[in-house]
């Protein structure tokens, strides 16, 4: 489109991010009716260094708990010495997720590791994701488990760990690149995605695979090693009509060999018929917007 000057985006200053801060930080309440929280507040802003996601992230953490020792806690945390340069928001990150409330909870954002940046998901679908895989703590009595998982994304997306995504689909969410960065930190060994030919070589002991059909090559040799994998997103957007025809196959074959999947997601694939031994593997909970069939007619949601 032609040249210009690079405009660079720099946080915000002084008193507009102060103010910004303090919504986030003390939501409805009034900050004048809590004075050394404020006071705390307006030290803890300013190692936050003009950044809104930052103010969101560490403002709901603040908010969850209106309380001088949390807000202290939270100002004295040994995590802002991570901070390597000026604008390093990343000890702010991290911060918000270690004042998580539940484990579950955190277990629910590393999650997020196993999909690719700017992967956009729906509420439904994820929380039963979650749900698959046991992350999701017992409720009150009498609360059904999708209650539960609908609790902990409220809460996810209130703390501005992920937002509403950009592209014009209502009910579609997506993860900034900054907090994606920061699951992944978090996942150790346990989340690998193999998305190009460049990609490395996934681990014996990983738990949830991300994996581009086109690449289904590199899990069919692995697939035998993989005895505790739990999760199998299968990405299958970029394939020709050729290479659709041929996949049913492959996953017949891998599928045998994977005998602990929760999960498995197919992406991009339309696939309506599951091999039969599928029907054999007692953990899996298969998620597709429609219904599958195995060829003897038995059926899965």
């Amino acid at each position: 489109m032609g040249t210009r000057a690079t405009v660079i985006l720099k946080g915000l200053k002084g008193a507009d991010y102060w103010k910004f801060f303090e919504r986030c930080a003390f939501g409805d309440a009034n900050p004048d009716d809590h004075l050394k929280l404020k006071l705390i507040g307006e030290r803890i802003a300013n190692k936050l260094v003009g950044s809104p996601l930052a103010a969101k992230t560490v403002g709901g953490a603040l908010k969850s708990k209106l309380e001088e020792e949390h807000w202290r806690s939270i100002m004295e945390s040994k995590l802002w010495q991570m901070q390597q340069k000026e604008d390093d928001i990343f000890p702010a990150l991290r911060l918000s997720y270690e004042h998580l409330p539940t484990s579950g909870l955190k277990q629910c954002f590393v999650y997020f590791s196993l999909f690719p940046k700017n992967y956009c998901f729906e509420k439904d679908r994820l929380v039963r994701m979650w749900m698959a895989q046991g992350f999701l703590q017992p409720g009150e009595q009498g609360r059904r488990p999708e209650d539960v998982g609908e609790d902990y994304f409220d809460e996810l997306l209130h703390r501005s760990f992920f937002q509403d995504s950009l592209n014009g689909q209502s009910g579609q969410y997506v993860v900034h690149d900054l907090l994606h960065q920061l699951a992944e930190s978090l996942s150790a060994h346990e989340y690998c995605r193999v998305e190009d030919d460049e990609s490395e070589e996934i681990p014996d002991r990983v738990r949830h695979v991300y994996v581009s059909a086109s690449n289904l090559a590199k899990l069919y040799e692995t697939a035998p090693k993989l005895k505790i994998l739990r999760s199998l997103v299968v990405n299958g957007s970029l394939l020709d009509t050729v290479a659709k025809s041929k996949l049913m196959d492959f996953i017949k074959v891998t599928l045998k060999r994977l005998k602990r999947l929760r999960v498995i997601v197919f992406d991009g694939l339309a696939l309506d018929v599951l091999p039969e031994s599928i029907g054999h593997m007692r953990h899996l909970r298969v998620e597709s917007p429609v219904l599958f069939t195995t060829a003897s007619g038995q059926a899965f949601t």
